[in-house]
Order: structure tokens, then C-alpha cells, then sequence
């Protein structure tokens, strides 16, 4: 794991095998490739930051998220 997006989605990196050095998101049972490198994945985090507007709207989507699957109240 390299971070999380609260306590439903967590970020990693695939260290062996053939999609070695790939991004990727779990979340809600399901594995999601979200870049094929680190440097992929860095640099389209700071293309969404940006965009203030953009990135203000995805930290409202994931409070939403947040509390529909952290407080319990799924």
C-alpha cells in the first residue's frame, strides 16, 4: 500500500509479476488499475490539484463516501 483515500479505498503498487510497477485502488471488494506507473499516477494527482475546482468536487465525493462507509452506516 502507498496511501489511502479513506477508510473504504486504499492505493498500491504491484511489486512482482508481470503488471509489476502498476497502480492500483481497492475498494468495496474490487481491484482497480488506476496507472501503469508510479510517475503516471503522481503526475495525474497533480494535474487534479490543478484544477481547484475539479479537485474541491472529487474531496466532496469522497466525504460523501466517507461517511456512508466509515460512521458505519452502510
Amino acid at each position: 500500500m502507498i496511501g489511502t483515500a479513506g477508510c473504504a479505498y486504499d492505493n498500491g503498487v504491484i511489486i512482482t509479476g508481470e503488471m509489476r510497477g502498476k497502480i492500483f485502488q481497492t475498494g468495496e471488494g474490487a481491484l482497480e488499475l488506476l496507472a501503469d506507473s508510479f510517475d503516471d499516477f503522481y503526475t495525474h494527482w497533480l494535474d487534479e490539484l490543478a484544477d481547484a475546482e475539479k479537485y474541491r468536487q472529487k474531496i466532496e465525493r469522497t466525504k460523501a463516501l466517507r461517511r456512508k462507509y466509515c460512521s458505519g452506516n452502510s
